[in-house]
């Protein structure tokens, strides 16, 4: 009887404890390599997800930078026509002349019209001083950068430029007239309101941007951006890395991470960025 009671534990027979010692062997051996096979296909179907987002946010910033480069082409494109009018040279060649700036303002008014949004076409003296406009006064802009390089010869795209009159932020393109001898009489500039841009933005994107070369923001989709909502984001990554385009995970500081891809725009040097929320 007491060697009986030895063999037994709490009732259990040593036979019953092997035989499900062995069953439990034989689900894991079951259930691990299952588990782990499981596991790998997760990683795998998120990396997929992951790659798709990715690679959805590549191609929503390259959309982007194409319309802002239409933006541009169209402006500039506008412009050189302008300053390579024989009637623009002879203006800026006599501007004392009542009948060519008559002339020359019939012009301007209907490239204007010809164009997709509404903003003034200006002539501006090699001193800076402003000669003829479509509409509105006439200013001295000597000290702005565009000036600068656009009566050195080049083609110029200004930063964002906050409006003392209304707070829109605008975008100065600039373009050099010369004469037939290649003197520099002056320049053309045109200014375009950014707010046109945060509608194709809006239209089109849930979550995107465009800040300009010195890292202000120029337009949001999310928000219509003006002199009173301005941001300063030249401290972000998108603006401190030397790469021209790319991806990066961060944090908002409140518990959301989120992935950012920018893209720079050669040339204006402004910088697209879209934006998705990671999900949780």
């Amino acid at each position: 009887m007491g060697d009986t009671e030895n063999n037994n534990f709490s009732g259990i027979s040593m036979k019953t404890i092997i035989i499900v010692v062995i069953i439990v062997g034989l689900l894991l051996a079951f259930l691990i390599p299952l588990i782990a096979f499981l596991s790998v296909n997760h990683m795998k179907t998120s990396d997929k997800v992951l790659s798709s987002t990715h690679d959805s946010m590549k191609w929503e910033a390259h959309n982007i930078e194409g319309e802002w480069q239409r933006v541009i082409d169209e402006n500039l494109g506008s412009l050189e026509a302008v300053a390579l009018s024989p009637s623009t040279i002879s203006y800026m060649e006599d501007t004392a002349n009542a009948e060519l700036a008559d002339s020359e303002l019939s012009y301007l008014q209907s490239v204007e019209s010809s164009l997709s949004e509404d903003s003034k076409i200006i002539l501006t003296g090699a001193d800076g001083m402003q000669l003829l406009s479509t509409e509105g006064d006439l200013k001295d802009v000597s000290e702005r950068d565009y000036f600068a390089k656009a009566i050195s010869g080049e083609n110029a795209i200004s930063d964002v430029i906050v409006s003392k009159s209304t707070g829109a932020l605008l975008v100065t393109f600039a373009v050099p007239v010369k004469s037939e001898s290649g003197n520099i009489l002056g320049i053309v500039q045109r200014n375009y309101d950014l707010f046109n841009f945060h509608k194709i933005l809006a239209d089109q994107n849930d979550h995107a941007f465009l800040v300009d070369s010195s890292g202000m923001l120029a337009a949001h989709s999310q928000f219509a951006a003006n002199g009173d909502s301005v941001e300063d984001l030249s401290h972000e990554l998108f603006m401190t890395q030397e790469t021209g385009e790319g991806l990066y995970r961060a944090n908002n500081g409140q518990g959301t991470w989120y992935n950012l891809y920018h893209l720079r725009n050669e040339a204006s040097d402004w910088t697209i960025c879209v934006v998705k929320e990671e999900e949780k």
